[in-house]
């Protein structure tokens, strides 16, 4: 009789568990699409596990009459032991990963946060620069900074309104403004130079049309900056990094870039008349179609420049390195070459009249076939 009655039991056991995991499974996904799971991360730890023991109870119940019916040789003592083990196990593994949920809402809350916050730093930030008030509008300035360091999100959308305040002030000013720079404008520039040096990857300074004329800018970070018809003239960049900077059509004219570089700069159709780049550093450099007359290039590197077109009437370049640049149809009238270095110089329909070759360096014949030279173009002894 109580054999039957203890099979009777375990009948009912195993009949009962795979329904309670049934159950079990249609509730969970009820809890899912309810998004409760969320609402358990944030319950106390006691109730936590509570939960975790109910949502358990139904698997370890299914082990527990599996393990009966396969013919386990093992007292009713011993199965409800493995049975608690079961239990347990599974208690702990549900709180584990609940205490885990937990932990990752946090971070995802937290960063929820920080990007509230510095939304509306950002937005406070543009508000204030529309002050009247100068000082007011360099704290907007020093807060963008900050904001771009903190944040890589907001970094680029920084830059950018950075760039258009240098821009809309700057054209604020007449033309020929010989007066120092706002200091508004010079301070969103440092920053703008200062996020360039921290970050190489970040989004170049867009500057197309700002006018720096006469401003005094020395050992400024603007790489890759875009300074498309912009006013620079007499402005002074001395020491400045301006590595693959776009200059399209800019007014450089009587600027001061002296010690500068520039390599693989774009001054494409840009005036540089007067312009002093002595030693500068203009490797790969295109300057296409500019116009350099009168320039100061002493000991300028224009290694593998492009100069097709270049107008360098008389421009000034002792001591430079030409090696491997072109200068098709260039206009070199008047140009000294004293000790300049024309290493595979491509002089390709150059005008050469008036010009002083008779003491570059490492000039061939084959390189003057294909130029334009006449009685008044002054040649090395050997090439006469």
């Amino acid at each position: 009789m109580k054999r039957r009655q203890a099979g009777w039991k375990w009948t009912l056991v195993s009949v009962l568990a795979p329904v309670l995991l049934a159950v079990e499974g249609v509730v969970l996904y009820l809890l899912y699409r309810r998004n409760v799971a969320i609402l358990l991360t944030e319950t106390p730890l006691l109730l936590r596990v509570g939960v975790s023991f109910v949502l358990c109870l139904p698997p370890a119940l299914a082990i527990f009459a599996l393990v009966h019916r396969v013919g386990k040789r093992e007292s009713t003592y011993e199965l409800v032991r493995t049975t608690g083990l079961i239990l347990g196990a599974l208690t702990v593994g549900v709180v584990a990963m609940l205490q885990l949920s937990q932990q990752q809402v946090s971070e995802g809350q937290f960063a929820l946060a920080q990007d509230t916050k510095y939304s509306e730093r950002l937005v406070a930030a543009i508000d204030h620069l529309g002050s009247s008030e100068i000082t007011i509008r360099k704290g907007a300035v020093y807060e963008l900074k900050r904001l771009a360091f903190d944040s890589e999100k907001d970094r680029d959308d920084v830059i950018d309104i950075l760039s258009s305040f240098v821009v809309e002030e700057s054209q604020k000013r007449p033309k020929d403004d010989k007066n120092p720079l706002a200091s508004d404008i010079m301070t969103a520039l440092q920053m703008l130079s200062d996020a360039r040096t921290a970050f190489p990857d970040s989004k170049p300074a867009q500057l197309a049309g700002v006018n720096l004329s006469f401003s005094v800018i020395p050992n400024i970070n603007l790489s890759y900056a875009n300074f498309e018809r912009a006013n620079l003239t007499n402005a002074s960049l001395m020491h400045a990094k301006l590595v693959h900077a776009v200059f399209w059509e800019a007014d450089i004219s009587e600027a001061d870039l002296r010690y500068t570089n520039l390599t693989s700069a774009v001054f494409t159709d840009a005036t540089l008349a007067r312009a002093n780049l002595k030693n500068a550093n203009l490797s790969r450099a295109d300057l296409a179609m500019a116009r350099l007359a009168n320039a100061n290039l002493y000991g300028a590197n224009l290694t593998d420049a492009n100069l097709d077109h270049t107008y360098l009437y008389k421009a000034h370049l002792s001591c430079a390195n030409l090696t491997r640049a072109r200068l098709y149809c260039a206009d070199l009238t008047g140009v000294n070459f004293w000790q300049t270095d024309l290493t595979e110089t491509n002089f390709f329909s150059a005008d050469l009249a008036n010009a002083f070759l008779n003491n570059a360096k490492n000039l061939t014949a084959e390189q003057l076939d294909d130029a334009n030279i006449d009685g008044t173009t002054v040649l090395p002894d050997d090439l006469r």
